[in-house]
C-alpha cells in the first residue's frame, strides 16, 4: 500500500511594521541634505504706524517778531536810510521848470500810501526863494510827514534841476484861509457845519469815523 503525502503545514503571513508618521518624516529629513530643501523663513505682516491724536503742528499767522534780534534789525533799518545826495551843479532853478518837477514828483505818489505828503505838496503851491523852497504846513501830522518824504523830495529835484543847494522849508500856515477838507474828520465837520443834525445822528447810533 503506498505511502500517503505529506499534509502541507500552512506558514502565517507576517504583516509589515506599522511606520511612525513623525518618524518616517524626520528619517526623510535626516536622509535629505539640508542644502537641498530651502528654508522658507515666516514673515510677520509690516505693523501699521500709529496714529497720533492731537492739534498736530499749528502756524501762527500773526508772524512774532525775535525779541533776541529785533534791535538789530532796527539798527540796520535805520542804516539803510537814503542819504541826500550831493554834487557840484549848481544852475539856475527858475519858477516854471522848478513847478514842473516839483508837480512831476507828487504825481508818483498819487497811487501810493503817502496820500499826506501828496496832499501837502499840491493843496498849496510851494514858493523858491533863491534855492531854499517854502511849504505851508498846518498840522504836526503834516510836519512829520514832510520830515520823512523831505529827502525823497529833495534828492529828485537836485538831480533833475541839476542843483545840489536846494533845500526844503516848512512854514507854518495860518489857518485863516479856508481850504478843502481831506481826511475824514474835516469832511465830517463841515458836513455838521452845514447840518448839525448829523452829528445828533451819529451819537444816537454810537458811530465813527473810519
Amino acid at each position: 500500500m503506498p505511502a500517503a503525502a505529506p499534509t502541507p503545514v500552512a506558514t502565517p503571513a507576517v504583516a509589515p511594521a506599522a511606520v511612525n508618521p513623525p518618524a518616517q518624516e524626520a528619517a526623510r529629513s535626516a536622509a535629505t541634505p539640508a542644502s537641498a530643501s530651502p528654508s522658507i523663513a515666516a514673515e510677520e505682516p509690516a505693523k501699521p504706524a500709529p496714529v497720533k491724536k492731537g492739534w498736530g503742528k499749528i502756524e501762527s499767522a500773526v508772524q512774532v517778531p525775535n525779541l533776541n534780534t529785533i534791535f538789530e534789525e532796527k539798527a540796520t533799518e535805520e542804516a539803510a536810510e537814503i542819504d541826500l545826495v550831493e554834487g557840484n551843479d549848481f544852475q539856475e532853478v527858475t519858477l516854471n521848470s522848478f513847478l514842473a518837477k516839483w508837480n512831476e514828483f507828487a504825481a508818483t505818489l498819487k497811487n501810493t500810501r503817502r496820500v499826506t505828503l501828496y496832499m501837502l505838496m499840491t493843496n498849496t503851491p510851494p514858493r523858491l526863494n533863491g534855492t531854499s523852497i517854502e511849504i505851508d504846513v498846518e498840522n504836526a501830522v503834516q510836519l512829520d510827514e514832510l520830515k520823512l518824504g523831505k529827502i525823497d523830495i529833495l534828492n529828485f529835484l537836485r538831480v533833475e534841476l541839476r542843483n545840489f543847494s536846494l533845500d526844503i522849508q516848512p512854514v507854518q500856515a495860518e489857518l485863516t484861509q479856508a481850504r478843502k477838507p481831506y481826511t475824514s474828520q474835516e469832511k465830517y465837520n463841515a458836513m455838521v457845519t452845514k447840518n448839525p443834525a448829523l452829528d445828533n445822528l451819529r451819537k444816537a447810533f454810537n458811530l465813527g469815523l473810519s
